[in-house]
């Protein structure tokens, strides 16, 4: 909105770029057919299949998963570190990576630096729901043709964004259904199940044009789950890092709300923190 003076603007100068990317890269292959290639991929039976894939590599190749183990805090324990966790058993390891939102980095670090967890706890995260519709196609009059919409602010509506779920990605919802999903903000999560999935239809009514009863209706909550990175972030992430070497070496963060918000970020994340604990840096 600030740079282009709308978020349907913007999107489509993003689509513009997005095209013009595909038509440099021709040549070596990244053309799809339409002439246009795609922002959105997924894994086939669902990003569920990426942890999945990650505990089966994991435990192939000898490492302890504790799921649904909690963990308490972080204490030093001579050069190296132990992990305190739920039930009394600790752990002691000679690097760890805080794989969490920044708010429980800062709490599982304690008092080990005032400075560190408070720039640690400052991090915003925002509240979402989401609300999944599923419909017969026969009862949906919208054509669908496209991934979905964003509601800018200034339109002064409850919803924030819906997605065409079964047109964005393949085998998302059965043969002659559709999925659609609808995006709320924070303050919706105080909102019962049944008031969200009407809220939903509703803003689906007045968008969309039109009014059918669903087949299926989920509704999901995520508080404080999305990383708000405001101005002055990155200057913040290189004050967290300042300050782990400085009082934490071996420690390190990585995740969504730390130098990205989406998987790709999350695994380069991943990959480099853990390269740079087996290295020593």
């Amino acid at each position: 909105e600030q740079k282009h003076g709308s978020l349907v603007k913007g999107m489509l100068e993003a689509r513009k770029a997005r095209a013009r990317a595909a038509g440099a890269g021709a040549g070596a292959g990244a053309k799809r057919g339409n002439g246009e290639g795609s922002a959105f991929v997924s894994l086939r039976g669902g990003v569920g299949e990426l942890t999945s894939a990650l505990i089966e590599r994991l435990t192939r190749d000898g490492a302890t998963l504790r799921p649904g183990t909690g963990a308490l805090a972080i204490e030093r324990a001579g050069d190296a570190w132990r992990v305190r966790l739920e039930g009394g058993e600790t752990l002691e390891a000679d690097g760890i990576v805080l794989a969490v939102p920044g708010r429980t980095s800062a709490r599982l670090l304690g008092d080990l630096d005032a400075t560190l967890t408070e720039e640690l706890a400052s991090i915003a995260y925002g509240s979402t729901a989401t609300v999944f519709l599923g419909y017969r196609r026969a009862d949906v009059s919208h054509p669908l043709d496209g991934v979905g919409f964003v509601v800018p602010r200034t339109a002064g509506r409850p919803i924030l964004a819906g997605t065409w779920v079964s047109s964005k990605w393949d085998g998302r919802a059965p043969e002659g259904h559709v999925l659609l999903r609808a995006f709320f903000p924070g303050a919706a999560l105080a909102e019962s199940n049944g008031a969200l999935v009407a809220l939903a239809r509703r803003e689906q009514k007045v968008l969309m044009g039109f009014d059918a009863e669903p087949v299926l209706a989920r509704v999901f909550r995520f508080p404080e789950a999305s990383a708000q990175m405001h101005v002055g972030h990155l200057a913040k992430m290189r004050r967290i890092r300042e300050a782990l070497g400085r009082v934490a070496p071996g420690v390190r963060v990585a995740g969504g709300g730390y130098d990205g918000v989406g998987i790709p970020d999350c695994v380069r994340q991943g990959t480099e923190v853990g390269a740079a604990l087996v290295d020593g840096a």
